[in-house]
């Protein structure tokens, strides 16, 4: 009896205008718009029909890959797409992109951006994460690497970050590489985890973690 009776879904596909039906991402930004990163170019959708964003050769602002995976919407109402060669950063007041790309000691460009998630913390900078973990300094607009490499070489570019999500209680990012799972602290500047364990944190002691998510009181899941 708690269900709708008429609980319909509407499909969206290629045949409707979406740039390719392989998703990776959907955000609803500030203004309402749909963003829909796909396996072949961005889309933004206004509830009736698409507008479809290409890389193209001849185009230093359009889209760095049509390979499109996580999106994030900053302070300024910019939208962030992380993709197989780098960062595309939408700024929507002069309707261009702004390629963003990494740079990492021990992999060559095209293995280092690959970008797999972004996060935004709460002073508006971006912190990017593949084959290595990023921090885009907005105020500065900089970029800086941080690596690990004095701790048991936990963060060093040789696996993928799967998973990084924003902890505002504890002010740092949770990470997950391989079968690690690593907080890093933004205060402290400093990555913990089962080898470096300052606080005594029970959920490093053997745990796996692939996906991670805080509810509303922070308590996290994964």
């Amino acid at each position: 009896m708690s269900q709708l009776a008429n609980n319909n879904f509407e499909h969206l596909t290629t045949e409707d205008g979406l740039s390719s039906n392989k998703v990776e991402a959907i955000l609803q930004d500030k203004e309402g718009f749909y963003w829909i990163s796909t396996q072949n170019g961005l889309n933004r959708f206004d509830g009736t029909s698409f507008r479809v964003f290409r890389h193209s050769s001849t185009d230093s602002t359009s889209l760095t890959d049509n390979n499109c995976r996580n999106m994030l919407e900053d302070l300024n109402g910019d939208i962030w797409i992380a993709t197989y060669k780098g960062v595309s950063r939408y700024k929507k007041s002069q309707g261009i992109f702004q390629p963003v790309y990494f740079h990492h000691p021990t992999q060559n460009f095209e293995i280092s951006n690959r970008i797999a998630k972004m996060v935004m913390d709460t002073e508006g900078h971006i912190w990017i994460a593949g084959m290595g973990l990023w921090k885009y300094d907005i105020l500065r607009d900089t970029i800086i690497l941080f690596t690990d490499h004095d701790r048991d070489s936990v963060i060093t570019g040789d696996q993928m970050i799967s998973h990084i999500v924003f902890d505002t209680i504890n002010n740092g990012l949770w990470l997950t590489e391989g079968k690690k799972l690593i907080f890093f602290s933004i205060s402290k500047q400093e990555f913990y985890h089962q080898a470096n364990n300052p606080l005594q944190w029970k959920v490093f002691d053997g745990f796996f973690a692939e996906k991670i998510t805080f509810d509303n009181t922070n308590p996290m899941f994964f």
